[in-house]
């Protein structure tokens, strides 16, 4: 999934809320028959910048929290 989490003009609250958000989204309607993690991965970068990897551990967290 490539989707937009923010813009520049965001603070890193907004950015971290939205990040959250898309991940609860997808981990929330997870099909029924589905085993196993839907998310093998995470990177975050601007449009032409390179991606820099997201710790899935530390992303859970934030979510559970």
């Amino acid at each position: 999934i490539h989707t937009r989490i923010g813009l520049c003009s965001f603070s890193e609250e907004q950015i971290i809320e939205n990040l959250s958000s898309v991940y609860s989204t997808i981990v929330n309607n997870k099909p029924d028959g589905v085993k196993g993690s839907l998310i093998d991965s995470a990177s975050i970068c601007s449009s032409m910048g390179p991606g820099i990897t997201i710790d899935l551990d530390n992303l859970r967290e934030s979510v559970v929290n």
